[in-house]
This record gives C-alpha cells, sequence and structure tokens, in this order.
C-alpha cells in the first residue's frame, strides 16, 4: 500500500479522507498484506497482468517475494 504502487482512490476509500500522516503510515503498515506473511500464511493464487493501468504489477512482484520468503505455496498467473 506505499505511495506511488497503490492505486491512490482505492486507499482513500479504505482510509477515509481526514488523516493524520501519521494514522495514514500507521494503516498502510496494518493493510500491506505482503508485510504480514509467515510461515502460517495460506496458499495463495495470485492473477495479474503487466499492463494493468490502475494497480502496478509490483504489487505482486512485492507479495511474491514474502511468500517466497516464508515458503508459502503459491500459484502465479498472468502476462501482457
Amino acid at each position: 500500500m506505499e505511495d506511488g504502487l497503490t492505486y491512490d482512490p482505492s486507499k482513500t476509500n479504505l482510509f477515509g479522507h481526514n488523516l493524520t500522516s501519521q494514522k495514514r503510515q500507521r494503516f498502510v503498515e496494518y493493510f500491506s498484506i505482503e508485510k504480514h506473511v509467515n510461515h502460517l500464511f495460506p496458499p495463495v493464487f495470485m492473477f495479474h497482468t503487466k499492463d494493468d493501468a490502475v494497480v502496478s504489477v509490483e504489487n505482486t512482484y512485492r507479495m511474491v517475494d514474502a511468500l517466497e520468503k516464508a515458503k508459502v505455496s503459491k500459484e502465479q498467473k498472468g502476462g501482457l
């Protein structure tokens, strides 16, 4: 949910309009799922295309990295 990677209207819909920057940062940490992956995380199926004009594929890459570090089963699909 980092700035520049997450679709800003989605964050506004989730967090609301009137947050202090400190509270917004706490929400970003809390809702960034890739930061909470561990060995107890369930298997994951992801589908993302590189030409998605709304959601950066970098989000998917970061999730894949987190799943691999935690040795969580995953299946990836996508492309151009």
